[in-house]
């Protein structure tokens, strides 16, 4: 063996292989964590049972995420993939249609009420609460600021329209709905919202 193939042999074991090893064991730290929420849910979860069946220390996975709460979001998160961006085809309408849909479909499925329970523990776990807000709440607010920014200066929606709030009236009622259970979430509602927000916000043809 040459000095070379000794050198990166060498490396190799001290930077590649430690590398391979701490992502073999954030990926199995994350489908354990996913696996024990839709098996027992949130509040059944503990720092021991993931590390147990994930098979690594709890100390590895503090080293990686500060709590419960922020290990089991970002497993769910990887694993429902919800789209950030929609085809903005110029009809306002429609396009808010298609995106109220589908985070209605995502709240509607099995995985709904894992996120209303990590909404829940978030209010009594700062790690948490800041991870919904830097990787869930925060991206989908300034993508949908920017959408409707651009409908503003196509001047579909209302010259003095405050978009913060206009978010707020867009999306605020599929999180009432997820939260509090007291209807369900389908397309016919995910329509009736669409509606009565461009009621307010939109400028007017008449």
């Amino acid at each position: 063996m040459s000095r070379q193939d000794e050198t990166y042999r060498l490396l190799s074991s001290l930077v590649l292989r430690p590398s391979r090893r701490r992502e073999s064991s954030r990926r199995a730290t994350l489908d354990a964590a996913l696996a024990l929420l839709r098996a027992d849910g949130y509040g059944a979860m503990t720092i021991e049972r993931i590390a147990a069946r994930a098979g690594v220390g709890k100390q590895t996975i503090y080293r990686w995420w500060p709590s419960k709460g922020a290990v089991v979001f970002e497993a769910l998160l990887e694993d429902l993939r919800v789209s950030l961006t929609f085809d903005d085809t110029g009809d306002l309408r429609a396009d808010l249609t298609t995106q109220v849909t589908s985070l209605s479909r995502v709240f509607a499925s099995p995985d709904g009420r894992h996120m209303a329970a990590l909404i829940g523990g978030a209010q009594g776990d700062p790690d948490l609460a800041q991870a919904l807000l830097e990787h869930w709440v925060r991206p989908r607010r300034r993508y949908a600021m920017a959408f409707l920014q651009q409908a503003k200066d196509r001047g579909q929606l209302r010259p003095d329209l405050d978009l913060e709030v206009g978010i707020d009236i867009i999306w605020a009622p599929l999180y009432y709905r997820l939260l509090l259970h007291y209807a369900p979430l389908d397309e016919a509602h995910a329509a009736a919202v669409v509606d009565a927000a461009l009621t307010g916000l939109a400028v007017r043809s008449d």
